[in-house]
């Protein structure tokens, strides 16, 4: 399943339809997005062509149908009410091998970011999303007691594949990342297993073997649920860190019905290591400036693209907090304004970004199609749009 890493409770639908991403083999969600069904505003129902023209066998294998493609429209927008698609999974692999890579020297990360992007290129299919997280998100997600000796950064990826093909990938990325100075750390479930073991017999020599890392039993384990198409809530005490109040982990939790505070900022920027050091030399400015955790995620999309999360954390309750939050999401899409990149995303917020430029014909086009398929205006209005400016 092209699992997301938002935690079991939400919604796989709601993902595809916003363009996710994650870092399982089908990494762009709405790429495994086949078919779907719309109810409109007018009540009638839209069903992606293959299906309308009662090809139901194809309609499940084929995205593209026939005639102007049509499914994109329903996706970051509010011309209908999705309620049924048909997901494309991923054939669950004979091996997976999960790597884990530190880095301490600025210099070496702004080395590793070419070989990440050749890595996506030459090892294709076989290597799944890579990310890259700066050392103020590992604790945010981990605790300070469950990261020692934090690397600058730290990267994370997996390998995918029969097990002679994975052993081969594996010698290529070792060798790639040891051209800059890195050596990977390999992991899989049979070696989660093996530790756990050992930890109970002898936990003070797994604790001596890990002082420098992260405490890899339970973050592997996490990870290889999602890697294996099972949501994880591994990254959920991330929306949790202004919260005076913690909740219990083991039980079910909503960020939202618990008052967390978080603004995501999600902008998308090229593998290219000049443009990400300055993307993240103005973020950790802008954060200092507003008081905020620049919390830093980079996740190869494609083997030219990068998507970065940040996650704008404050305590709701506090007027100041909030203020400050967004400002700081503001600052954020001036900064990728003027470096000529923009979120992939946004939120209720922001959707005067499509107010600020009416004059485009693509923010006109989408007006429209609004007008057409929803002329009263009832489905969510302003989401993606500008219908109320459209004469």
């Amino acid at each position: 399943v092209p699992t997301t890493g938002a935690g079991p409770s939400c919604s796989i639908l709601g993902n595809a339809l916003e363009r996710g991403y994650g870092i399982t083999p089908i990494s762009d969600h709405f790429l495994s997005l086949i078919s779907l069904e719309v109810v409109l505003a007018d009540g009638s129902i839209y069903e992606s062509p293959f299906k309308a023209f009662q090809a139901y066998e194809v309609s499940a294998l084929s995205k593209w149908g026939i005639g102007p493609y049509i499914d994109g429209i329903f996706t970051q927008s509010n011309f209908g009410i999705v309620t049924k698609i048909t997901l494309c999974l991923a054939k669950k692999k004979e091996c997976i091998e999960l790597f884990m890579f530190p880095i301490y020297e600025t210099e070496n990360f702004k080395k590793t970011i070419p070989v990440i992007r050749a890595l996506k290129q030459s090892l294709g299919g076989i290597i799944g999303g890579i990310n890259l997280m700066n050392d103020e998100r590992m604790e945010a997600m981990f605790g300070k007691d469950n990261v020692k000796s934090s690397p600058t950064w730290t990267g994370l990826g997996a390998l995918y594949g029969p097990p002679g093909l994975v052993k081969e990938a594996k010698k290529i990325v070792s060798e790639k990342l040891k051209r800059v100075g890195i050596t990977p750390r390999f992991i899989n479930q049979k070696r989660i297993d093996l530790i756990k073991k050992i930890e109970q017999r002898c936990p003070q020599f797994v604790r001596n073997y890990f002082s420098n890392n992260i405490k890899l039993l339970n973050a592997a384990q996490k990870f290889y649920q999602v890697l294996n198409g099972k949501p994880s809530k591994v990254a959920l005490p991330l929306a949790y860190l202004k919260n005076v109040v913690k909740p219990d982990f083991n039980c079910d939790v909503n960020p939202a019905l618990d008052g967390c505070g978080l603004i995501w900022f999600s902008p998308l920027l090229p593998i290219k290591a000049e443009t990400v050091s300055l993307y993240i030399k103005q973020v950790y400015e802008i954060c200092k400036r507003n008081d905020i955790a620049p919390l830093i995620t980079l996740t190869t999309v494609s083997e030219n693209c990068f998507n970065s999360t940040i996650p704008i954390l404050f305590q709701k309750e506090e007027p100041d907090e909030k203020v400050r939050a967004k400002k700081c999401y503001k600052e954020f899409l001036s900064m990728g304004e003027n470096m000529g990149i923009i979120p992939y995303r946004i939120n209720i917020d922001s959707m005067g970004l499509f107010e600020e430029n009416q004059h485009l014909t693509s923010v006109q086009l989408i007006g429209k199609i609004k007008q057409i398929l929803d002329p009263n205006n009832i489905l969510s209005p302003g989401r993606y749009n500008i219908v109320n400016h459209i004469d």
